[in-house]
């Protein structure tokens, strides 16, 4: 019996994550992307169906048979909250957005504070959760690392240093909290607009701070141990001292050498890079790797769309992970 269940629950997970992918489906499409035969298919879509997670929105053109029932996720089905911290220069910013399954936008606040403090940031969420109850996941980017347990080991946001934010926040609500490096954020949003890469690196160099990297590798994350994967801004030749002032100005200097390091070590297919103050493209050739071995390199114009579309897919994979739980 547990056997059956538990086929059950992953091929009814198979179906709905076809589903949080957005566009429409018919129940053919769904048998043949998930493999699961279409009277199994049938049966998942009336489950979905009745616990209105899905809807029938037409027909799709006949083919010369009967035509197929369209279905696609609803989009006000469950709420996606999101925070996303960020310090430019002596400003900390606080944005809050709550957004449906299609990526629309319900709700949003943006707060500017010359401090940025744990209470600031929690003010924010307690509004958030309070103006949106739909929302059913949370998450969280920030500049930074932190610890496996929820503690901040370092942040832009000088206040929350060696503070467990993870545990503050969870005392606002029961929620489940899901908090990454910004960058880490950036790299899953711009993985999610680019499917035909499986092993990328997208790489953030400030004006005035250590650079970061998020990495992934087989379509997962990497945060090795404690977040710290990435960190490329300690390499030697791109180390700042303790004050944060950029030992030089040569920022190509500087992203040419951690891109050569991350090629070397995780031979990504592609590397995407962002320096506001850069003054010229970085030269793949300028490596001096062999020519089978360079991925394809993009400069970013910015990263803020990336890490939008990097915390909503997290919480979409956070409630496909809870839901895969349950028939």
């Amino acid at each position: 019996m547990t056997k059956i269940i538990d086929l059950k629950r992953e091929n009814i997970h198979k179906v709905r994550s076809c589903f949080y992918q957005g566009g429409t489906w018919t129940k053919n499409q769904l048998s043949s992307r998930t493999g699961i035969s279409l009277a199994g298919t049938t049966n998942i879509l009336q489950i979905l169906e009745n616990s209105e997670e899905i809807e029938f929105v037409g027909n799709a053109c006949s083919t010369g048979g009967r035509k197929s029932k369209l279905y696609q996720l609803r989009e006000d089905h469950i709420h996606i909250g999101t925070i996303i911290l960020s310090h430019i220069f002596s400003q900390y910013r606080i944005r809050a957005n709550s957004f449906n399954l299609g990526g629309h936008s319900v709700y949003e606040q943006i707060l500017v504070s010359p401090t940025g403090t744990l209470d600031e940031i929690l003010n924010v969420v307690k509004k958030l959760i309070t103006s949106d109850p739909l929302i059913q996941v949370l998450v969280l980017s920030f500049p930074g690392i932190i610890g496996e347990q929820g503690e901040i080991i370092y942040s832009d946001f000088e206040h929350i240093n060696q503070k467990n934010l993870l545990r503050s926040l969870s005392s606002l609500t029961t929620i489940p909290i899901v908090l990454e490096n910004d960058v880490n954020v950036a790299s899953l949003g711009y993985c999610s607009i680019h499917p035909e890469f499986r092993t990328l690196a997208l790489l953030y160099q400030p004006d005035t701070d250590f650079a970061g990297s998020g990495i992934i590798i087989n379509k997962r994350l990497h945060r090795g141990r404690n977040g710290f994967a990435g960190e490329v801004g300690y390499l030697m030749n791109g180390y700042k001292p303790a004050n944060r002032q950029s030992r030089s100005n040569d920022f190509t200097f500087l992203l040419l050498n951690q891109i050569t390091a991350l090629i070397s070590v995780i031979a990504p297919d592609a590397i995407a890079y962002y320096c506001p103050s850069l003054q010229e493209d970085i030269k793949i050739s300028d490596t001096h790797l062999p020519k089978e071995f360079q991925p394809t390199l993009e400069r970013l114009t910015e990263i803020d769309p990336f890490i939008l579309n990097g915390v909503q897919s997290i919480g979409k994979n956070k409630i496909l992970e809870i839901k895969r739980r349950t028939i």
